[in-house]
């Protein structure tokens, strides 16, 4: 059953029970180990800094973005 979060001007809900605990490990250990996560340069203040988590961005070749001056390339879709 979805559950809504309650966050401000946000419409969010979530399904506590959508995958059971080692299922939930399972796909957390092969997103962690397959995918090419990186700690990005982003621009704060007027200096360049680290981010502070590592992330990957994935989409359509043409989905590229740009963010606190950096752009960000996508990686291709995973199977």
């Amino acid at each position: 059953m979805l559950q809504p979060l309650d966050l401000p001007g946000a419409d969010v809900r979530f399904d506590p029970a959508w995958l059971a605990e080692a299922e939930a490990g399972a796909l957390f250990g092969t997103l962690h180990e397959g995918l090419a996560w990186e700690t990005h340069r982003v621009r704060l203040f007027g200096r360049g800094i680290e981010s502070p988590r590592r992330s990957v961005w994935i989409g359509d070749a043409d989905a590229a973005y740009r963010y606190s001056g950096t752009r960000f390339e996508p990686r291709s879709w995973t199977r």
